[in-house]
């Protein structure tokens, strides 16, 4: 195993992959930033609406109405 030959435990080489996943991540990101409406976006790009989601700005939010 690479732990062993580097003399690491497989806890310590597990913090290191986790290390350097996370730091991949923030990489990835850095380079391509997206906001949150975009990611919300990417969750229904697929879900074939029949009308588009509208933009919500300038209104007080409401609590939904729901029947007993």
């Amino acid at each position: 195993m690479e732990a062993q030959r580097h003399g690491r435990s497989m806890e310590e080489e597990e913090a290191r992959l986790i290390q350097r996943q996370a730091l991949a991540s923030e990489q990835a990101s850095a380079e391509h930033p997206q906001g949150l409406g975009h990611r919300m976006a990417a969750l229904f790009a697929e879900a074939e609406l029949e009308e588009p989601i509208t933009e919500w700005r300038g209104e007080a939010p409401a609590p939904g109405l729901f029947e007993p």
